[in-house]
């Protein structure tokens, strides 16, 4: 009996033994199909990461030109305006129900007046570049 039970025993073993290796087998061949699988899906993401970069440039060159020309021709379209224009410096209030004049061309300046919808306004000089009068 102690033989028999001696057999089964090490008859068990070898089975653990036999169904670790084969776990581990298993574990480092599916460990192996991952690392495949993300470095081929890394390379697919860099490719059309790049793709998509370069068709982003290509679209901003063929834009740029017709945004430079629009632009010119847009300030093209103000100098003649205010060359021709008779009523020099006269701005409209185009806020309703009004807008606020401030001391200062800045947020947070002191307000020196309410200015109505439809109202016109002369300023004392040209504009700056934010368009401040």
């Amino acid at each position: 009996e102690e033989k028999d039970l001696t057999v089964f025993i090490r008859q068990r073993q070898s089975d653990i033994e036999q169904a670790k290796r084969k776990w581990n087998n298993r574990k480092q061949r599916l460990q192996g199909e991952r690392a495949d699988e993300e470095s081929v899906l890394r390379e697919l993401l860099e490719k059309d990461k790049r793709r998509e970069y370069e068709r982003i440039e290509r679209e901003m060159e063929n834009l740029r030109s017709t945004f430079e020309y629009q632009v010119t021709a847009e300030k093209k379209w103000m100098d003649e305006f205010k060359r021709d224009t008779k009523l020099r410096n006269e701005w409209i209030c185009v806020f309703k129900p009004a807008m606020v004049a401030r001391k200062k061309p800045s947020e947070d300046g002191p307000i020196a007046r309410r200015i109505m919808l439809d109202e016109v306004v002369r300023a004392k000089g040209e504009p700056t570049k934010d368009m401040w009068i």
